[in-house]
């Protein structure tokens, strides 16, 4: 076992001689694409399944570099990833993970860790630029959680339609036939009375 001052730390390990040759290089740049990874979670909370694909990103239409993910498109995907191997999920949560630090942060080790949060879909998702060799590694994280099905699930019915007697109304000196419709309950149907 190594003694405490023999450790390496991260810094040592580190080459981070390729920052000092040229700031071009560790300018931060526009992600034209961006990981999706997928994680369906089952009705008991186990994760059962994950699966990942990168999506491209569109420009902002102004100078900046943020890059977007327009609110259709997304809406779109998510409704083709609500089924996985025969089983049908509802989406819970997006979470963006995004490396933002600027290039004289990677000198002020230990680095500091990514900023994870939640996304919603009122708007479209916008995902700004950071340093190349984080590309890789921001990401959407979509969590899906599988549709109980219950057993004592009872399919819907309807409330059968009785047909009565023809009424005769009088409507401008002529006569119009009309039926009457009563409701009748199922037989298992409860009534039950309000509080008051």
């Amino acid at each position: 076992m190594l003694e405490e001052e023999e450790m390496p730390s991260f810094s040592d390990n580190m080459d981070t001689s390729w920052a000092d040759q040229e700031e071009e290089m560790i300018e931060k740049e526009p992600m034209s694409e961006i990981m999706c990874w997928l994680l369906y979670i089952d009705t008991e909370g186990n994760l059962q399944h994950i699966h990942k694909e990168k999506q491209s990103l569109d420009d902002m239409g102004m100078d900046d570099d943020v890059r977007k993910w327009s609110r259709n498109r997304l809406i779109q995907f998510i409704h083709t990833k609500k089924q996985y191997q025969g089983l049908k999920y509802r989406l819970m949560e997006i979470l963006l993970y995004h490396m933002g630090l600027e290039p004289n942060q990677l000198m002020n080790l230990p680095i500091q860790p990514a900023v994870i949060q939640n996304v919603t879909l009122q708007d479209e998702i916008k995902i700004p630029p950071s340093l190349c060799i984080f590309h890789e590694i921001n990401c959407l994280y979509f969590l899906f959680q599988e549709i109980p099905k219950y057993d004592d699930d009872i399919p819907e019915t309807k409330t059968p339609l009785s047909i009565g007697d023809t009424c005769i109304l009088p409507r401008n000196n002529r006569h119009k036939k009309t039926k009457k419709v009563t409701f009748k309950d199922p037989p298992d149907f409860r009534h039950t009375k309000k509080n008051t």
